[in-house]
């Protein structure tokens, strides 16, 4: 089986796929994702969960964190869209989106683009959104506040708005059973104070973006 796409990887500049990966977003996370994400970071900034960071810093962490799946573009559909479960070999290759990510990002060949914030944090949160608090995640296996306190809150984010998606293998789950499966650990271990975060806004998000509102009346 081809596990890459060859045709992006052997590209020397990726900054195409910008506009390749916006075009295909919608198969990996809801359109709420960047909402919920800015809710996610603003929740924990307010807190003083993310160390230096101003408020002025959240919009950009956010956009940031819209590209943090840009990795998945460089992987074959028939692994990415599988309806089976993986083998232990794909799994290894889904787990190489995080890395593909970071380089994707480090490659583009735009000046301005490297300079900016939005690829600063954009590289770490590819490289690091799944990564757990108890050292369990990839690529890397960091640990508890080796992890950067803004991925934490992104991945949190990922963890729900993902779950909110059908995916090839599962329906989207409802908004009760994605929270109690995030609380319980079925997505990994995340830092209690994050989870506290998380937990506090989470049904007031599910209320504003992800409930059909009837506009009939």
């Amino acid at each position: 089986m081809n596990y890459y796409n060859m045709e992006i990887l052997m590209e020397q500049d990726f900054s195409f796929l910008l506009t390749h990966f916006a075009q295909n977003y919608t198969a990996f996370h809801t359109r709420h994702f960047c909402e919920l994400t800015y809710a996610m970071l603003y929740a924990c900034w307010y807190k003083d969960l993310l160390g230096d960071f101003t408020d002025l810093d959240l919009p950009f962490l956010a956009v940031a964190a819209s590209l943090h799946d840009i990795g998945k573009s460089a992987l074959a559909p028939a692994i990415v869209e599988s309806k089976e479960p993986l083998s232990p070999m794909e799994r290894k290759v889904i787990q190489a989106h995080t890395s593909l990510g970071a380089l994707m990002l480090g490659s583009i060949d735009l000046p301005l683009f490297q300079e900016s914030r939005v690829c600063r944090f954009g590289y770490e949160i590819c490289l690091h959104h799944h990564e757990r608090w108890d050292g369990g995640g990839y690529p890397d296996g960091l640990k508890g506040d080796q992890i950067p306190p803004y991925v934490q809150a992104v991945s949190l984010a990922d963890a729900y708005d993902a779950l909110r998606v059908a995916r090839s293998y599962r329906p989207a789950l409802p908004h009760q059973e994605a929270v109690k499966l995030i609380q319980s650990g079925g997505c990994g271990a995340f830092a209690p104070k994050m989870l506290d975060r998380f937990c506090s806004i989470i049904d007031n998000v599910n209320e504003e973006l992800y409930v059909e509102k009837d506009t009939s009346r």
